[in-house]
């Protein structure tokens, strides 16, 4: 059977609400990875490559990040990037440079179909948020064992991962206290808008027990709010950056970290200071 990892949620109109300016290409902080993530990212594949450049080395991007694709692709590396909806392959495949379209080979596809996709092991996968539209502990663990068949001796994994860390104190990410700090000027327009979506209806949306938040719940009582007068103009805007009216898996750090030890893979948690979301959107880099 087949699975689909991003299901027909992400169409084209969720996708345009990620773009901050289609001029230069730019998307929302938070949802997409800013340029210290991009950052990370980067370091991650060289440090755990134990490689001083990406030259010749061969990627598995899952998703259409185009981010973490030029990062990738303009250090040299070739890479072969899956994603099933092909609206996403159509908005960002020319979103790397133009020069770099030769080393990249993008295929419309399930993610568990990868083995089919890539003619030979792999240095790296890679992805970003990916695991957060995978609905199950046990296809999180299915893709996991796909993936780690597919990776060549020495090979590695860095993924961007949400998830509720150890010592995070979600009732301190109720939305009327997130709404107080941003008035306050106390978060950004990304803190605030990112952390409503994940965290401010945490109590109606997210399923402790299966993990898994259902987004409808949130932008439909953020919509009535709005209609009341709860919530500003500006700042149900900022909240619907990153609308999706899907359903994401948000593990805790130690069910996350668990799976990951039961399939044999030891890994580093990479987390940058400074933006609220750092805390709770760390970088993983794992190895098998």
């Amino acid at each position: 059977m087949r699975h689909s990892a991003k299901l027909n949620f992400w169409d084209r109109s969720v996708l345009s609400t990620r773009i901050a300016d289609p001029e230069t290409r730019t998307r929302y902080e938070a949802g997409s990875p800013g340029r210290d993530e991009v950052g990370l990212y980067q370091s991650c594949l060289l440090s755990g490559l134990r490689a001083g450049n990406l030259s010749g080395k061969r990627i598995l991007v899952l998703g259409m990040t185009p981010e973490i694709r030029t990062m990738a692709l303009g250090g040299g590396a070739n890479l072969v990037s899956i994603d099933c909806s092909q609206d996403a392959i159509d908005m960002y495949r020319d979103w790397v440079p133009a020069q770099f379209a030769a080393n990249e080979t993008i295929i419309c596809g399930s993610w568990w179909d990868a083995g089919r996709c890539v003619t030979s092991l792999v240095d790296v996968v890679m992805g970003d948020g990916v695991f957060g539209n995978i609905l199950s502990v046990e296809k999180h663990i299915e893709i996991i064992g796909i993936l780690r068949d597919l990776m060549a001796d020495g090979g590695i994994m860095v993924f961007r991962k949400a998830m509720l860390p150890d010592d995070f104190d979600i009732d301190a990410y109720d939305a009327g206290l997130l709404i107080e700090k941003y008035r306050t000027g106390a978060l950004s327009d990304a803190e605030f808008g990112f952390s409503m979506r994940l965290w401010g209806n945490y109590k109606n949306a997210y399923n402790p027990e299966t993990f898994i938040l259902d987004n409808s719940k949130t932008f439909r009582l953020y919509e009535k709010w709005m209609k009341e007068g709860i919530l500003t103009e500006k700042e149900y805007a900022c909240i619907c950056h990153y609308f999706f009216k899907g359903k994401n898996m948000i593990l805790s750090q130690r069910k996350w970290e668990n799976i990951l030890e039961s399939e044999g893979c030891s890994y580093e948690l990479h987390q940058l200071k400074g933006k609220d979301w750092y805390a709770y959107y760390p970088v993983y880099l794992c190895r098998f």
